[in-house]
């Protein structure tokens, strides 16, 4: 490399629960030599994590930068001669560059794979002062600077922290994110399931699919905002914190994390305490919302208490009337019917057989009219729930309030109704069908 300046290589690495770590090479490179430099994947810069890398690691971007503050550019145009990346486990050494070959340059980093090793010894000896003999191949070979076979060059263009904080780099394409997105907001954006297009989070933008739709989220509360998306947070790291930034010459860069995370668990103090444990002591957890807490605060206050058993009464009052009016319905409607069921009687129909057939007519229309009835019920209360206040403080409820019931319950009601109905109904017919044949046939006469 040139000139002689202190530079280091670092790398950007991620472990298996998704923190991001800059690491560093345990000394610089130097001019004078091929040197081995090691980055131990135990330990980084970073110093607010509570406990080490959890392997397995992967590396996401790697560059050189000068580990000196010199007030100056942090690089400026050197060349560096690299060659034999391997791994360094318990069970052996691993090969490193096929993987490195995978990474793309970034930022003006310039990068030749088929370099001559021995390029750095041609350059030393290129100029020969005067009275010096030219050294012979074999005394070439035996220069600290001499190696045999091929290696990668890089050059790195002239950057400073504050003119130019883009760091030139080796970076690892981060895979397209999934994402769900809001009916409304696929809807304006013309996006189907399926389609590929680009998303634009913290300034950053990235490639991605939608993969599905989604309705509500609970704790997406804030009215200035419009669109909710929804990605896997590993995928999402990957492309807003994958970047490198410069570490020796100004302070680490902040990592970009979601302000929420959620969490299904039967044991939310051990589950908090498991969180903090694996959060920096600088940014533990602020609040905790819980579906249980949520229904435990709502059911203590006054006013939600009266107006859900208002809500009770006014559904039980409801099915009350709803039986009294479809037996009324059914008594009047084959009241009105008794000529037919005296045809019927004379054809050699029992009164069991009227019965079933006025009932089995009767069933089949309240039958259809339940049904309609309860879609149009559903569509009016979702319709109506956004403007339904609870109780005079529903606007400082964090997070809102999400109205939910267990479907056996829903299940068991709606069979329960439906079974009172259909007794009515058989009740109904059977009273009008009992009347006397003599009564019937009078009544045919008519």
């Amino acid at each position: 490399r040139q000139p002689s300046v202190d530079l280091r290589l670092l790398m950007r690495v991620f472990d298996s629960r998704g923190q991001v770590w800059t690491m560093q090479a345990d000394r610089d490179l130097v001019d004078d030599a091929w040197r081995t430099v090691t980055v131990d994947l135990t330990t980084g810069l970073n110093t607010n994590y509570p406990s080490d890398p959890a392997p397995p690691l992967s590396i996401h971007s790697v560059w050189v930068e000068r580990s000196t503050p010199t007030g100056g550019n942090v690089i400026g145009g050197e060349s560096l001669l690299v060659r034999n990346f391997t791994a360094v486990t318990d069970s052996g050494t691993v090969s490193l560059d096929a993987a490195f070959d995978e990474l793309t340059t970034l930022n003006g980093f310039g990068r030749f794979l088929d370099a001559d090793a021995d390029e750095a010894v041609r350059a030393y000896y290129a100029a020969v002062p005067e009275g010096e003999s030219i050294p012979t191949s074999s005394e070439r070979a035996q220069s600290p600077l001499y190696a045999d076979g091929l290696a990668q060059r890089w050059t790195l263009p002239g950057a400073r922290t504050r003119v130019n904080p883009a760091v030139p780099q080796l970076r690892r394409n981060p895979d397209p994110i999934k994402v769900l997105l809001d009916v409304e907001l696929a809807s304006q954006a013309g996006i189907n399931v399926g389609d590929s297009a680009t998303f634009t989070v913290a300034d950053l933008i990235m490639e991605g699919e939608m993969v599905g739709l989604i309705d509500q989220i609970p704790s997406m509360i804030d009215t200035r905002t419009t669109g909710k998306m929804v990605t896997d947070l590993d995928a999402l790291s990957a492309h807003v914190n994958g970047l490198a930034s410069w570490s020796f010459n100004s302070s680490l860069s902040r990592i970009e994390r979601p302000g929420e995370l959620w969490i299904k668990t039967d044991d939310i103090d051990a589950t908090v305490r498991l969180i903090n444990a694996q959060l920096p002591e600088t940014d533990p957890v602020d609040q905790v919302f819980s579906i249980r807490a949520s229904e435990a605060d709502v059911s203590s206050r006054p006013v939600q208490v009266g107006l859900v058993a208002i809500l009770f009464v006014g559904a039980a009052v409801s099915v009350v009337l709803a039986l009294a009016g479809v037996t009324s319905y059914v008594l009047l409607a084959v009241s009105r019917r008794t000529r037919e069921m005296g045809v019927l009687r004379a054809l050699g129909f029992g009164r069991a057989g009227v019965a079933a057939t006025f009932a089995i007519e009767q069933v089949a229309v309240v039958g259809l009219g339940a049904v309609i009835g309860t879609i149009g019920g559903i569509a009016l209360m979702r319709g109506m729930l956004p403007f339904l206040q609870l109780g005079e403080t529903a606007a400082e409820i964090r997070p809102s309030v999400r109205l939910a019931i267990d479907w056996p319950i829903l299940l068991g009601y709606l069979m329960v109704v439906g079974l009172l109905l259909i007794a009515s109904v058989i009740w109904a017919t059977r009273r009008v069908s009992a009347t006397r044949m003599s009564e019937v046939l009078r009544e045919v006469e008519r």
